[in-house]
């Protein structure tokens, strides 16, 4: 919520047009509903979005955050490709930066594999622009805090199952 809330501050004063994309993995009970209520927040707000929804036969069964994460950037640029759509934002902060050098230590990854995440790179012709990797999750939380916008903290990121959460939590 907090990159969708500053790109509009950007772009609405350069008349470029804001389009958020939300997905629902339905990997879990209560996410349509937590899918839906974003998207009332940000039409409440002026931003066009559209839910994208991933089919259960479409997700993993093993190394599941890695196979949801692929069919994620697959459901992202094959919308983006669809509708001309040439840039996509991806709100990664700073602790994902942290948490992906730690998971990829723990995996055994050589230096090439423990480099930090690009703040711009390509991913099936599409121009992805991670912007907040400098910012921490509270200074975002605090931002929609103090501009009294609501967001929805995803339930799975508590748990244990998955390394990620170990390291989050």
């Amino acid at each position: 919520m907090a990159l969708i809330f500053l790109l509009k501050e950007i772009l609405t004063k350069r008349s470029v047009k804001l389009f958020a994309l939300i997905v629902n993995h339905k990997a879990r009970t209560g996410s349509k509903n937590e899918t839906e209520k974003t998207a009332k927040t940000l039409e409440k707000h002026d931003i066009s979005c559209q839910i994208l929804e991933s089919y259960l036969e479409n997700s993993p069964n093993s190394n599941i955050e890695s196979g949801l994460r692929e069919v994620r950037y697959n459901l992202l640029s094959n919308f983006c490709q669809n509708n001309n759509i040439k840039y996509l934002f991806i709100a990664h902060h700073a602790q994902d930066q942290a948490e992906n050098f730690l998971i990829r230590l723990f995996r055994g990854s050589g230096i090439d594999g423990l480099a930090a995440t690009d703040y711009i790179s390509k991913f099936k012709n599409i121009t992805i622009i991670r912007p907040l990797l400098d910012f921490k999750k509270e200074e975002l939380t605090d931002y929609l805090t103090q501009n009294n916008i609501s967001w929805i903290e995803d339930k799975s990121n508590k748990d244990k199952k998955f390394l990620r959460n170990k390291i989050r939590n």
